[in-house]
């Protein structure tokens, strides 16, 4: 299993190859601001992952909001401790290098992000709802239930 260490990273669905993150165009209010499937063509945003040594799970954020699940949805809240911010990284080399689930740290359902509905459209916001598991070994997820994480290199900052 491969652990990631904090740093700056980049994440895409693996369904569509989109990247995820913030629209470049929100409203300046405090609200939370939704995590959606950016076009192609868009540069790809820069991911934020702090390992959280005493829980094993990890914070992660992007553009100063942290992301969080609020009514089944992602978004990045940018009010300091806000619930449900904490996030479990796991592998799953079965689907392919640099390839992983995002889930609730210490959510005893299982819910993690997920791109909902027509994967292939821009603009998407990411829920967060139960992933879904083929019984397998090793277990098995549907591509949008999927995220590729690629760490930046020091000289990417």
């Amino acid at each position: 299993m491969e652990a990631l260490t904090t740093g700056q990273y980049l994440i895409v669905s693996l369904a569509n190859k989109l990247p995820v993150g913030r629209a470049l165009r929100e409203d300046r209010s405090l609200n939370p601001k939704k995590i959606i499937t950016l076009p192609r063509d868009e540069e790809s945003p820069r991911w934020v992952i702090e390992k959280d040594w005493q829980e094993g799970a990890y914070k992660i954020s992007i553009r100063g909001g942290t992301a969080i699940e609020l009514n089944g949805l992602l978004f990045a809240g940018l009010i300091p401790d806000l619930p449900n911010n904490t996030w479990k990284i796991e592998s799953q080399p079965q689907h392919g290098k640099s390839t992983y689930t995002i889930s609730l740290a210490g959510d005893g359902y299982g819910k993690g992000w997920v791109v909902p509905g027509n994967v292939d459209e821009e603009g998407t916001q990411l829920a967060v709802r139960p992933l879904i598991v083929q019984p397998s070994y090793p277990p098995r997820y549907p591509p949008f239930e999927l995220f590729e994480i690629t760490r930046l290199g020091d000289d990417d900052y």
